[in-house]
């Protein structure tokens, strides 16, 4: 018992086991042993130290550990310090530097706002001058369009153009006085604008005009497409009625139909029954039998005849009645297809108006147009003599400013000498003082020399003396002069020759940026005026087909129109037309397929069932049948009444009762499935019973 519980608990711990996979794992039994041994001991250690009262025991090679990190940590502080310090004073030395850069970005940004400002007050004035410029290119384009409309003698754009600058070079100096003639040619810019503006809003009323009656068109279109579609819409309706009228009547007649077939069937099984009951009664007399027969046999022969007689009439009048409704509604898809193609015509005669009218407009428009392009030519013919004017007195007005500038020009040039003179007669004036002080002085060492000259008897080194002091004097004096002169060359003479070289260069380079400024803006203004010239003509030729266009355009448009206009009509008259015929179509094949119905159930073979069995039309004679034939289970006495097997009759026998006398028979009534189109299967009865 203790075996099998110990080995039950290992047998439960070992399916208790669930070993995981460990990467590197340690497979030796001992390396682990040992590990978990050493582990345990530790851990009894600082158990029981933690117990005692000197608080946590730390073993050696711990605390080692521990002095090691913290030493190790100290160590990485001082670094981390040292490091800050050194990140601090590098950020201060940056900071120093920033602040450093910050001034001198402050005082670039400072001059480059004074260079911007000093740049911009520039490109201002060079816009303006360039806006004055162009106001004059402008002016002087439109002087060359002029002046090219009206020469007729044979020269080219290229002579024109050379004229021009030949005009404006001789007219260089007179820029000073452009500011009247370009607002003259800003005011005829203007006119030019107002006169285009006019023209594009009488061809955007024009447009608009065209457009509302496009929409008109359009709108009376959808009317008309409306109309016509609610039209056949209710002829449609009333025709869908009226052959939903007639089916009903077809389908009520058919219905009739079908209940008489069934009274003649159930009238049919009354025969039958009466049949079998006269059988039943031949059984007992066969004289009577025989009797009967024959008498039962003529009747039922005459109320058969009789019946289908009533059948067939009925059925002639039911076809009779289905050839009327088919004709009233050919009669009535003749009379609408009469009525479309009236709607059809009419249609036409409304197109053929409108597009009347609509030429009319167009015309009307085309007239307004011309008219406008009249008015145009006089306004350009006005503004081209307005130009011509202006032109005269932009060229008298440069002539005048050429001359003006030239005569300030010689002015600043006189004032220039004038003052050059009085320099230069100062500088005279300096000189001859200069030699009136010189002679001033010396004068009294020639006193002197004359005077020891006189005496004779000084001493040597007495005149030597007087002579070392008189050459010290001359000295000083030479010295004085030579220094006075180099003050006053200085001060005087050297500004005066720097300025009057400056002012020399200065006005030969106004002369000669003028000058080339002058050319530059007479090439420019006549390439200008040329490019002004050919935009314009360009302009003229693009309104003149942007013009002709947009009435073309129109006329497409409204073309288009009329044509989709009587494409949908001619469509929608077709589509009448086809709906007529197709259902005439339908009549016709509706009413054959009539007849076919009608000529397969009074000519098939069947007896008539509801919904279920054919009917025989008529039937000339009863058909006869063997009674061996006919009742194989049957033998026959020498009366010639069948008598039942020993056995019985089959049970898959239906109905297999009846009787034969040798001119009569009671015949047994064969089952045949039977199946229809659409119809579960039913039960069929064949006439080859009788």
């Amino acid at each position: 018992m203790d075996e099998t519980l110990s080995t039950l608990e290992y047998a439960t711990r070992a399916r208790s086991i669930q070993t995981r996979p460990e990467l590197n794992a340690r497979t030796t039994r001992t390396a682990l042993l040992s590990e978990y041994i050493a582990e345990n001991l530790r851990l009894r250690e600082d158990l029981k130290v933690t117990r005692s009262r000197n608080g946590v025991y730390l073993s050696p090679e711990q605390m080692q550990k521990m002095d090691q990190d913290y030493a190790n940590a100290v160590t990485e502080k001082d670094k981390i310090k040292a490091q800050y310090d050194l990140a601090k004073s590098e950020n201060q030395s940056v900071q120093e530097q920033l602040e450093q850069n910050s001034a001198v970005l402050a005082r670039k940004e400072e001059e480059a706002r004074a260079a911007k400002a000093e740049v911009e007050r520039l490109r201002k004035l060079n816009s303006n001058l360039q806006s004055d410029l162009d106001e004059a290119v402008e002016r002087r384009k439109e002087a060359e369009e002029q002046r090219r409309s009206y020469q007729r003698n044979g020269q080219t754009l290229n002579h024109v153009a050379e004229g021009f600058k030949g005009l404006m070079k001789q007219g260089v100096e007179e820029l000073d006085q452009l500011h009247n003639v370009i607002e003259k040619g800003v005011a005829d810019a203007k006119v030019n604008c107002d006169l285009i503006d006019r023209m594009g809003t009488a061809i955007q009323e024009s447009m608009t005009t065209i457009g509302a009656q496009t929409r008109t068109f359009k709108a009376a279109q959808d009317q008309f497409a409306t109309d016509l579609v609610s039209m056949l819409q209710r002829t449609w309706t009333e025709q869908e009625k009226a052959g939903k009228v007639a089916l009903t009547e077809l389908l009520g007649e058919m219905d009739e139909l079908r209940d008489k077939l069934l009274g003649i069937a159930h009238q049919q099984g009354e025969i039958r029954d009466d049949g079998a009951r006269i059988a039943a009664e031949l059984t007992s007399i066969k004289k009577a039998i025989t009797q009967a027969s024959k008498k039962r046999h003529h009747e039922l022969k005459a109320s058969i005849e009789s019946i289908l007689t009533g059948v067939s009439s009925q059925l002639q009048e039911f076809d009779r009645e289905t050839t009327s409704s088919v004709v009233n509604a050919t009669q009535i898809a003749e009379e609408m297809s009469k009525d479309v193609a009236s709607l059809v015509d009419g249609a036409k005669d409304q197109l053929s108006t409108f597009q009347t009218q609509v030429i009319a407009r167009i015309q009307e428009e085309r007239r307004m147009l011309d008219v406008e392009r009249t008015q145009l030519n006089e306004v350009r013919a006005q503004e081209r003599m307005r130009a011509k004017a202006a032109h005269d007195a932009f060229v008298a007005n440069l002539q005048q400013a050429a001359q003006h500038y030239t005569q300030a020009s010689l002015e600043s040039y006189e004032r220039l000498a004038a003052e050059t003179e009085t320099s230069l007669a100062n500088r005279d004036d300096m000189l001859k003082q200069t030699e009136q002080h010189q002679e001033a002085f010396v004068q009294p060492l020639q006193q002197q020399l004359a005077a020891m000259g006189d005496c004779g008897g000084g001493s040597m080194e007495q005149v030597l003396t007087s002579l070392q002091t008189v050459e010290s004097n001359s000295a000083k004096l030479n010295s004085g002069v030579d220094q006075v002169f180099q003050d006053f060359r200085a001060r005087t003479l050297e500004p005066s020759d720097r300025q009057v070289a400056a002012d020399c260069k200065q006005m030969e380079a106004e002369i000669t940026n003028t000058a080339d400024f002058a050319v530059r803006t007479a090439t420019s203004s006549a390439k200008a005026l040329t490019e002004l010239a050919l935009e314009m003509q360009t302009d003229i030729e693009t309104i003149r087909v942007y013009g002709k266009s947009s009435l073309s355009t129109a006329t497409d448009a409204i073309k288009e129109l009329t044509d989709s206009v009587s494409k949908q009509t001619r469509s929608q008259s077709n589509d009448c037309i086809q709906y007529a015929h197709d259902w005439d179509t339908r009549s016709r094949s509706l009413l054959a397929e009539t007849t076919k119905l009608s000529a397969a159930r009074t000519h098939a073979q069947g007896i008539p069932v509801r919904r279920k069995y054919l009917f025989p039309e008529t039937w000339e004679t009863i058909p006869q049948v063997s009674p061996t034939s006919q009742f194989p289970n049957y033998t026959f006495s020498v009366q010639g009444l069948p008598q039942p097997p020993a056995a019985g009759p089959s049970l898959s026998t239906p109905r297999a009762t009846g009787g034969w006398d040798g001119e009569f028979l009671v015949p047994a009534l064969p089952v045949t499935p039977r199946r229809r189109a659409g119809r579960k299967t039913g039960v069929g009865l064949t006439p080859s019973a009788f």
